[in-house]
């Protein structure tokens, strides 16, 4: 990452150029005669010897229109007075010179105000770049204005220049980029790139950039860096319609068509390119033609491929695209970006990506103390960090702030996402009101979560599995976690969901109310807070705990327990293949070797209930039912009658109804010899007329039938759910009968039948039931998961 002429680059940068110094101050009648005022600049600048000089536009004043480029050849210093350039030309400003060259304008402010003596501003007048540099080097631009106008189509456009200083500028409102600097060791302070048509600035090697830095409002990224050695320093990038900061490892690959181009996207064709240019789109969302277009073969040209707009960036012979290493953001403000984005694409408040999941070319990043927000973008879905296919990256001290901030509805795509990646470290990281897990782990090896604090996770609008504070996925590896707190009690966030093997957990600490809590699934270690493993479900190939709190454990391999006593150890069910215990245990099943030692003794009553806001109906006719499937958890349930609380009583004593139990092949196991009406509200009881009927462990289907006639055109009354939705259970029939199944923590499935076609008496279901198909869907507004 070292810019070719290395430390020549340094004493170019230093080289005293002030020897020569012209002033058009000292021709006063130029200045005022209307005369192309970069005309007249060309003509100082010819005038000064090849080493350059200074020259004092500060009289070229007002509004200068310019029909000819300004052309340095030579190191020089311009100082720019209070005045508007308006460049009709292409370029605005061509700089060929090794420089260095410095374009200064004047005051503190960024935009020319005509009631004030400050300002300086260049602005576009033509579809062209407005500064074109060919690859000076130790350039300085300082105290400018520089304005697109919505016509120019770069502020700054360079693949070599390096060794620059950017101070105190303000680039907006051009087509594409505002800033494209490919070259190496440029210095950005107080830059300010916002309303850009593509990225707001576009960076290579070796940067660094610092001060009041604000990056806003561009319709593509705020900062795209292409290669490693960028260091950012409370850096604030908003409002961006795709990323806020992009550090972009991808392999740049040959061209194809037919491909859309959301985001910036670095390209090397191998036919029809001679010369072997890299080619950058610069505009958002493009799809590329069928044919493949003709590569222009000049540098900083641009060529149109269906409605994507490459940029020849050149040969690149002082970069390594998809090198991204060593990378620092340090503190700053990251928020709202993707608040634009096209259907299908998500967009990252910070995005850290590498070639693929087998070529992490993304390594060493470093974010630390940065603060990421998605609090006011409640129309797409977005990510706070995301980390993919890289490597050796560490996370500490973020703070972030996600969508279901202040109760609002809006959907964020995760706090920090990993995706991907292995030797990822995240510590001491908070999060406040994540809709979606505050942590994701995906398809990652290695990773370290340490020091978490997340609060107030999930809303109404996620799913359960998205609803947990820390998520590993079923194809990660070796995942730690170590000091987590998940903290909920709005209804909707859980704890640590864990699909991932060879996962360990070491201190935490869960206070979420929603059911299930956790998901724990094959630990190789746990310790909570207080330094006990407690599990809600354990399965391991080996578990060596010294005290356990466990609803389910199943050990494939061998259960070593220290001590299992009925207030260290209270297990519903336990198998292995080999035990040892030293103390006692106190559980409803023990199965050892896949023998049942100790049978679990069914409950004589629990509650299987329907939500209120869904309902359940029953069908208009004699000869058909309705069923739907749900789960009896470990231990079975012994029972003798089924409680119905009708919310909506029917007034007729001839409209009979019956509730029923069938297993999945049809058989019924509770029947009811007839139906009964439901002529008032409170609870009513189906006695089973099989008498006590015990049902293990397993699935089963409610069945809902009656002898009630639908009336000629009569219309589905729809039973609405909260927030306004309506129930997916969407059946007509022929009264107002609503009613909730009364038979803990126990949720209906979403696995249901339509209505099916049964012999019935007085509503009574008497057979054949067909076999359930278990069909996914969602159930109102029941929860969309199946109970294990």
């Amino acid at each position: 990452m070292i810019l070719s002429g290395g430390r020549d680059v340094i004493k170019r940068a230093l080289w005293h150029v002030f020897a020569i110094t012209m002033s058009l101050s000292a021709l006063p009648a130029q200045a005022s005669t209307g005369i192309d005022g970069c005309a007249q600049l060309n003509a100082m600048i010819a005038a000064l010897p090849t080493r350059g000089g200074y020259i004092d536009a500060t009289s070229l004043t007002g509004v200068q229109a310019c029909d000819v480029s300004i052309n340095i050849d030579r190191p020089v210093r311009i100082q720019f007075g209070s005045a508007v350039w308006v460049l009709n030309s292409d370029p605005g400003i061509y700089i060929s010179t090794y420089g260095p060259v410095i374009l200064e304008g004047v005051g503190f402010e960024y935009n020319y105000v005509p009631s004030s003596p400050q300002g300086t501003v260049l602005r576009s007048g033509s579809a062209s770049p407005l500064i074109l540099d060919s690859g000076s080097q130790g350039s300085q631009f300082m105290n400018l204005d520089i304005d697109g106008n919505n016509t120019g189509t770069f502020g700054f456009l360079s693949s070599l220049a390096g060794g620059m200083v950017w101070q105190s500028v303000h680039i907006h409102n051009f087509l594409y980029a505002g800033l494209v600097a490919l070259g190496g060791v440029n210095t950005y302070h107080d830059l300010m790139t916002n309303d850009n048509g593509g990225d707001g600035i576009v960076v290579a090697n070796d940067i660094t950039m610092d001060g009041n830095t604000q990056l806003a409002r561009n319709r593509g990224v705020g900062f795209h860096a292409l290669a490693g050695g960028a260091r950012l320093t409370d850096v604030d990038s908003d409002h961006n319609t795709l990323h806020g900061i992009y550090f972009d490892g991808r392999k740049p690959m040959d061209w194809a068509g037919g491909t859309n181009y959301v985001v910036s996207t670095m390209i090397r064709p191998l036919t029809g390119n001679p010369g072997g240019f890299y080619f950058l789109s610069v505009n958002v969302n493009g799809m590329s033609g069928s044919t493949s277009p003709a590569w222009n073969q000049a540098t900083n040209s641009v060529v149109m491929d269906g409605s994507v707009a490459w940029l020849n960036v050149g040969t690149l012979p002082n970069l390594q695209p998809s090198s991204m290493i060593v990378n620092f953001v340090n503190g700053g403000y990251v928020d709202d970006n993707g608040n634009g984005e096209p259907d299908g694409f998500i967009s990252d408040n910070i995005r850290i990506e590498g070639a693929a999941s087998d070529n992490r070319t993304a390594n060493s990043i470093h974010v630390n103390g940065t603060y990421l927000s998605q609090a006011q973008v409640t129309s797409h879905r977005v990510r706070g960090l995301h980390i993919l296919n890289a490597g050796q990256t560490e996370v500490t001290g973020l703070n972030w702030l996600g969508g279901a901030w202040n109760n609002t509805p809006s959907l964020d795509a995760g706090g920090v996402v990993i995706e991907g990646s292995s030797a990822i470290v995240v510590s001491s990281m908070t999060s406040l009101w994540s809709s979606t897990n505050p942590i994701r782990i995906s398809n990652s090896v290695d990773v370290v979560i340490q020091g978490v604090s997340a609060i107030s996770s999930g809303n109404s609008t996620v799913t359960e599995r998205d609803s947990f504070c820390i998520l590993i996925d079923e194809a990660s590896l070796r995942t730690s976690l170590a000091q987590i707190t998940c903290t909920s009690d709005n209804g909707y966030g859980r704890g640590i969901f864990n699909g991932g093997t060879s996962t360990t957990v070491n201190g935490y600490q869960n206070s979420t109310t929603a059911v299930p809590a956790d998901d724990l699934g094959r630990l190789a270690s746990f310790t909570d807070s207080s330094g006990d493993g407690k599990f809600s479900y354990v399965q391991t190939s080996s578990a060596a705990i010294n005290q356990l709190q466990a609803s389910t454990v199943s050990v494939s391999g061998s259960g070593m327990f220290d001590s299992m006593v009925a207030s260290t150890a209270t297990i519903n069910s336990l198998q292995a293949s080999s035990l040892l215990v030293t103390g006692e245990i106190d559980a409803g099943a023990i199965r050892v070797g896949g023998n049942l030692l100790v049978a679990a003794k069914p409950v004589t009553s629990w509650t299987l209930p329907i939500l209120g806001s869904t309902g359940v109906v029953f069908p208009p006719t004699s000869g058909a039912a309705l069923r739907t499937a749900f789960e009896i958890p470990a231990g079975g349930v012994a029972f003798s009658a089924i409680s119905v609380i009708v919310l909506a009583s029917d007034p007729s004593e001839s409209n009979h109804y019956a509730v029923q139990i069938a297993g999945v092949d049809g058989s019924l196991l509770c029947s009811a010899s007839a139906g009964r009406p439901l002529s008032i509200t409170g609870t009513v009881d189906f006695k089973c007329a099989e008498g006590a009927v015990t049902l293990p462990q397993g699935i089963y289907t409610l069945v809902l039938s009656s002898n009630l006639v639908a009336p000629s055109g009569a219309r589905t009354r729809s039973v609405r759910a909260v927030r306004g939705y309506k129930s997916r259970l969407d059946i007509p029939f022929g009264s107002s009968t609503a009613a909730l199944l009364g038979v803990t923590a126990q949720f209906i499935t979403p696995y249901f039948n339509n209505s099916e076609d049964v012999r019935a008496i007085d509503g009574a279901v008497t057979g054949p039931l067909g076999r359930a198909e278990l069909s996914s869907a969602v159930l109102g507004d029941i929860p969309a998961f199946r109970l294990h």
